[in-house]
Parts: structure tokens; C-alpha cells; sequence
């Protein structure tokens, strides 16, 4: 498998052929340990998953974090309404504190359309090695549901033999 190009995820604008390859591979040995009755791998041990989820989600959310989880992911989860965004702190310097505790993925979910791209930008202007994961950004993009519509439709189509 090629090593991975991409240190953000913001939309799959970006994605070549190789890095939906690569992708639908990894989603093939996942399901196919997950089929064998696989509960939990190391593949993320020792990694620390953040999600900023600053609107509510019910099936994004709880895919990223049980998937993280699963993984052997630590998983820190993060509420608005108990955080000092209440008190005047930004979505940037909410970001940079989390990546400061150590988080090595910040998964986001915002209304605000590319702000994925500027919690990236700031993360990296200060040498962060913190990557950032769009789990959807108003109505700009939502790569996880695009990478989970495609793989569905080809699992689909292979079943029935069709060529795409």
C-alpha cells in the first residue's frame, strides 16, 4: 500500500485514483476482519482522535469515534456547550488548544463551509503535526460520506457482477 499523501482531509477535490485505491483496500481488510468476527486491532494504538463536533450528529460522530475506538484509538470528545467557546474562545483556539494536549487527528464537524481549511492553516502555520479530518462543513463537503457512498455502490455493483 502507498503511503498516504494527505495530511487533511477536507474534500475529495483532491483524491487520485491511487488515494481511493488506497482507501477502498484498507476499507476491504477492515470489513473483512470485522466479518471475522475481529472486535478490535491495533492499528491506532497510541494515537489520540479528537472530535469537534460543534453541530449535532448522531451517525457521523458516532462512526468516527466507534471506528477510532475500534482501532485502538484514545478518543477525546469535546461539547461546545461545556467549553469556553461560551466565554469568547474561538473555533481556531479551540482547535489549537486540542492539538496542543496532543491530539494527533482533529475530526471537525462545523456549519461553517471550509473551516476545515483554516483550523488546518493555523495548525500549520504553528508546526503542529496535528491532522485535520472533515466530518462536515456546511454545505462545502463531507468527504467521509462521499468515501462511504462510493465503497457502498461498488460492494453493490461487484455483487452483481457489473463492471464500473
Amino acid at each position: 500500500m502507498q503511503i498516504w499523501p494527505h495530511k487533511h482531509i477536507h474534500t475529495l477535490a483532491n483524491f487520485s485514483i491511487k488515494d481511493y485505491e488506497s482507501v477502498f483496500e484498507l476499507a476491504n481488510r477492515f470489513d473483512a476482519l470485522k466479518n471475522a468476527g475481529t472486535k478490535k486491532i491495533p492499528a491506532l494504538q497510541g494515537t489520540l482522535v479528537t472530535s469537534l463536533f460543534f453541530e449535532p450528529s448522531t451517525r457521523t460522530k458516532n462512526s468516527f469515534e466507534l471506528a477510532a475506538k475500534r482501532l485502538s484509538a484514545d478518543v477525546q470528545t469535546f461539547a461546545p456547550s461545556s467549553s469556553s467557546l461560551t466565554k469568547g474562545e474561538t473555533i481556531i483556539d479551540t482547535a489549537i488548544t486540542y492539538s496542543a494536549m496532543g491530539a494527533d487527528t482533529l475530526v471537525i464537524r462545523h456549519s461553517s463551509s471550509y473551516i476545515t481549511f483554516e483550523i488546518a492553516e493555523k495548525l500549520d502555520a504553528i508546526n503542529s503535526k496535528t491532522s485535520v479530518l472533515n466530518a462536515g462543513d456546511g454545505l462545502h463537503s463531507h468527504p467521509s460520506q462521499g468515501l462511504l457512498d462510493i465503497y457502498t455502490l461498488i460492494k453493490f455493483f461487484s455483487k452483481k457482477n457489473i463492471k464500473y
